[in-house]
C-alpha cells in the first residue's frame, strides 16, 4: 500500500465523519419540521 492508499483511506474517514455530522443535522431539522406540522395540524 502506497502513500495514495493512505491517502484515499484518511480522505474516505473524513467524508464519513462529515456525513454522520450532516445526517445528525438533518435529522435534527426534519424532527423540527415534523413537530411544527403536529403543532400545526393540532391548532385546527
Amino acid at each position: 500500500m502506497g502513500q495514495k492508499g493512505k491517502w484515499i483511506i484518511k480522505e474516505a474517514s473524513i467524508y464519513r465523519h462529515n456525513l454522520d455530522r450532516i445526517s445528525i443535522v438533518v435529522e435534527k431539522i426534519l424532527e423540527t419540521i415534523l413537530s411544527e406540522l403536529v403543532f400545526k395540524s393540532s391548532q385546527f
